[in-house]
């Protein structure tokens, strides 16, 4: 068993403002005390760029390429050699005059030493011209047989492949990986771009509601390092304003999408082993996009408990959720966790 201190960054990346971005992410590292270090730190999809993309030539400027570096590799590469750690983080990528949706992997070094392209794209990464990459992969991190999946990675194929398929928890699993890692730019489960009884100039102004009710809430970047802070029940959805608490409809969500690691009665075969998955998301707004935040550290412990024996959601025995961030504020996750 491994021992990593991993700290999960949620931030509100502003479109098009990557210095800003930048700086802001800095302060909150800076938050965290001295005395807990960082083995692994982990950002969301395009982290520092913004995402609601509306075409390929409004996204093209924010492009790196691999040989080129831009700020977002730049500051992963030198935030690495600072802290002294790995550093997984989202961000635009050119190659070979493609565009791809991808995370990079940066060791404490300041070295690149794995680059994912995402694999099943959702509508935005069509609309501002991604290209599929070439499917799930698995790295040593640390020693540590690790996956990276990017958000619309963790739904069924482009929604056309069946529900109970799990594309890439079933990767994840049949290439026995412990530790997953899923850098997300996932939306709230009530951003007004989803509801369908909303016409266009409804749903902007119901975003413009969203963000004036944000503007006027006090909000401190939250720094959760508490080891014994687990989450073992939720609250029904309760309203946007009340930031700190996490949207337990996208965090149940997530679990299932992993049910392959679950035991449940359900299932033929058990999960014997242990598997820990980091949901790294943003929050924030761009123009009707509500995102969901509630970045978490999950751990599916291989336990056959029979209390919640049938549950489908974090109240099941063999799943831990070691902490959760709110649905609406920036900050830090941070846990030593046994990978």
């Amino acid at each position: 068993m491994t021992k990593l201190r991993i700290a999960l960054l949620q931030l509100n990346p502003i479109i098009h403002q990557i210095e800003e971005n930048i700086q802001r992410a800095n302060t909150i590292l800076s938050k965290l005390p001295t005395s807990k270090p960082i083995d692994l730190l982990i950002l969301p999809e395009f982290a520092f760029t913004g995402y609601n993309f509306p075409n390929p030539k409004a996204i093209s400027s924010h492009l790196e390429d691999l040989k080129n570096p831009g700020p977002s590799i730049t500051w992963a590469q030198s935030t690495s050699q600072r802290l002294n750690c790995f550093t997984v983080l989202g961000y635009p990528q050119i190659s070979n005059k493609k565009t791809f949706n991808s995370a990079i992997v940066i060791n404490p070094h300041g070295e690149i030493i794995h680059n994912y392209n995402k694999s099943f794209l959702y509508d935005t990464d069509e609309t501002f011209g991604a290209q599929e990459g070439e499917g799930f992969k698995t790295l040593e991190l640390n020693g540590i047989k690790t996956s990276i999946g990017i958000c619309m990675d963790l739904n069924p194929y482009k929604f056309k492949e069946p529900f109970q398929k799990f594309e890439f928890s079933n990767h994840c699993l049949d290439e026995e990986v412990k530790l997953i890692i899923c850098p997300m730019a996932w939306l709230h489960s009530t951003s007004p771009s989803i509801n369908d009884s909303l016409n266009q100039e409804e749903k902007l102004k119901e975003s413009k509601k969203i963000q004036d009710q944000i503007a006027n809430t006090k909000q401190q970047y939250e720094i959760n390092d508490d080891q014994n802070n687990q989450i073992t029940d939720y609250e029904e959805l309760k309203e946007f304003t009340e930031l700190k608490n996490p949207d337990f409809n996208n965090l149940n969500y997530w679990i299932l999408r992993f049910f392959p690691f679950m035991n449940h009665i359900m299932k033929s075969s058990w999960f014997q082993s242990k598997a820990t998955v980091l949901f790294c998301n943003r929050s924030g707004i761009e123009d009707d996009v509500l995102f969901g935040g509630t970045s978490s550290i999950v751990q599916f412990n291989g336990s056959k408990g029979l209390v919640g024996y049938n549950s489908i959601d974090l109240k099941n025995k063999s799943v831990d959720v070691l902490g959760s961030l709110g649905k609406g504020n920036e900050g830090l996750l941070y846990r030593e966790v046994d990978v």
